[in-house]
């Protein structure tokens, strides 16, 4: 029982009993009447308490419920959690190893790659491919080992041409 309901209790209790002890020494005369009517007072005061102990438990009960559903809530919201990661996890491993299924077929790199099904993969590995086809790599030189000028004979002549044009600008 709370303090609040206890104190309300004693009150009514000393209050009952105080008007029971003036009813009996009233000037009316009728002391039963007075302890009919106490006697009533006393089985509802007993009535009340019997109701204020009767909802007390059941708020006990249902803060112990509350707390128990809550702790379930918890435990649940933390798997879902859990649950949500492996998932994530396992949907990231199954897009790299379809990735590299697709690199492993068209023969690229499969960094070079991007998409989310088989489709976009397979459509951006040809893609890469086509582009791979029609671009020419750097450092190319047409006529390294064909029996034509080497590229050191033509970087050196080149620098003789700069040395000529520039020889030419500055004496002038």
């Amino acid at each position: 029982m709370t303090e609040s309901t206890a104190t309300l209790t004693e009150e009514t209790t000393s209050a009952i009993n105080e008007a029971t002890a003036a009813g009996a020494n009233s000037e009316s005369g009728k002391p039963e009447e007075n302890t009919v009517e106490a006697g009533n007072q006393a089985s509802d005061l007993d009535a009340w308490k019997a109701a204020s102990r009767k909802w007390e438990d059941r708020a006990k009960a249902n803060k112990a419920e509350l707390e128990q559903v809550t702790a379930d809530r918890a435990k649940d919201l933390e798997r879902i959690t859990s649950l949500e990661a492996e998932l994530s996890a396992l949907r990231e491993s199954q897009a790299d190893m379809l990735r590299e299924t697709v690199a492993a077929v068209k023969g690229v790199p499969a960094h070079r790659i991007t998409g989310s099904t088989r489709e976009e993969l397979e459509a951006d590995a040809e893609k890469f491919l086509e582009e791979l086809k029609t671009t020419r790599p750097l450092g190319y030189v047409p006529t390294a080992g064909t029996g034509g000028e080497s590229s050191v004979a033509s970087v050196v002549s080149g620098r003789e041409r700069a040395r000529e044009a520039l020889g030419k600008s500055q004496s002038a």
